[in-house]
């Protein structure tokens, strides 16, 4: 889980929270602007992590959700969300 994390790190995702470890507990971990080529997103990563991205049409998310070899992936589509970043 934290080698997908790092990854992203490495290519450019920005950690928002977490992305460490405390004793045997990873904790909670947001990573924004997630690069689409980052492993994380076409893996599972089997623990308390969510990565975001955003895409400019519906065109473009289905390409990255079809790039996905499983099918549990969530997303939320708006033109307008207000968000502390």
């Amino acid at each position: 889980m934290h080698d997908l994390v790092a990854d992203a790190i490495s290519r450019g995702a920005k950690v928002l929270l977490g992305a460490k470890f405390e004793d045997n507990c990873y904790h909670p971990t947001m990573l924004y602007h997630v690069p689409t080529d980052a492993k994380i997103m076409g893996e599972e990563t089997f623990g308390p992590v969510i990565p975001i991205t955003s895409v400019k049409d519906a065109d473009e998310a289905i390409d990255l959700v079809i790039r996905s070899r499983y099918g549990l992936d969530s997303c939320v589509f708006t033109f307008n969300i207000k968000v502390r970043l």
